[in-house]
C-alpha cells in the first residue's frame, strides 16, 4: 500500500496535474449542464410548485449519487480499473443526457 501524499507531493508528477485538470473538466462540464437545467426548471414551472419541483430534483440527484457510489463500489470489487469506471460513468451520463433531451420539446 502506498503512503499518503500531501498536495505538493501529489502535484510534483504529471499524473497529479492530469488528475487536477480532469477533475476541473468534470466540474466545468457539470456546471454547463446543471445551470441551464435549473434555469429551465424555474422558467417552466408554475410559481406555486417551483420549490417542490426543485426539491424533487435534488432528491433525484441524491438518489443517483448514491446509485453511482454503489455502482462504483461494485465495479471496483470486480477489478474494474479507475479509467474503466470513469468511462462507464461517462457512457451512462451520455445515455441519460440523450434521454433527457428527448423529453424536451423541439425548439
Amino acid at each position: 500500500m502506498t503512503a499518503l501524499q500531501n498536495a505538493g507531493q501529489f502535484l510534483k508528477g504529471s499524473a497529479g496535474w492530469r488528475t487536477v485538470i480532469d477533475l476541473l473538466g468534470i466540474a466545468i462540464s457539470a456546471g454547463i449542464y446543471i445551470v441551464p437545467l435549473y434555469a429551465i426548471m424555474q422558467h417552466r414551472s408554475d410559481i406555486a410548485h417551483r420549490a417542490r419541483i426543485i426539491a424533487a430534483n435534488n432528491i433525484i440527484n441524491a438518489l443517483f449519487m448514491v446509485v453511482a457510489a454503489i455502482g462504483t463500489l461494485w465495479m471496483l470489487k470486480r477489478a474494474f480499473t479507475i479509467p474503466q469506471v470513469f468511462l462507464t460513468m461517462a457512457i451512462l451520463n451520455v445515455l441519460v443526457s440523450v434521454y433527457i433531451r428527448r423529453l424536451l420539446p423541439n425548439p
